[in-house]
């Protein structure tokens, strides 16, 4: 059996992704015969239902594990889910969220939308269902049960004309 001792949060190009660690703080290449645990059975069966589909969807590997909804939840109730630093990540509840709208600097008409938390601009990658990753912090949005709309809906690349559509998308979204 092969003991986890740290889940390592990475963020890729265009995700969040998990590395696993030994106790010498080498990098588990292989996700089977992990020491027996909710998070590594999970990610013993993620791993099995990708190579399973890997042949249909052609997907490129990589040897980090994408990170998923029920994954980051369970690494959140986790003392060994750290960043790159080895730092413990955390989770922290958030009531407010302030959105930065940008003029696109390729587009004239169009704006980009950035979330901002601790100085921070943040793009659709550092956000998981309603969740956003920032320096060690997963911060937890509280989003309407009902909506259709999900958090990374947020991030856009719009036209200058459709901000007041725009602005009402995030009411029906956040709890004002």
């Amino acid at each position: 059996m092969i003991d986890v001792k740290f889940y390592m949060l990475v963020e890729g190009e265009d995700n969040l992704y998990l590395a696993l660690y030994d106790t010498e703080k080498n990098l588990i290449s292989s996700y089977s015969n992990l020491n027996q645990s909710k998070i590594n059975n999970y990610i013993e069966n993620l791993k099995n239902e990708e190579e399973f589909f890997i042949s249909w969807e052609k997907e490129k590997k990589s040897e980090y594990l994408k990170l998923d909804k029920t994954l980051l939840e369970y690494l959140l109730e986790e003392e060994k889910f750290v960043n790159s630093d080895f730092e413990r990540i955390i989770k922290k509840e958030i009531k407010n969220v302030p959105l930065l709208i940008r003029d696109n600097k390729e587009i004239e008409d169009r704006l980009d939308i950035y979330i901002e938390i601790n100085d921070n601009l943040l793009t659709k990658k550092n956000v998981m269902d309603s969740y956003i990753y920032s320096q060690g912090v997963f911060y937890k949005i509280d989003i309407e049960k009902n909506t259709q709309f999900p958090l990374v809906d947020l991030f856009q690349k719009i036209d200058k004309y459709e901000l007041e559509s725009y602005g009402t998308l995030i009411l029906k979204i956040i709890r004002i």
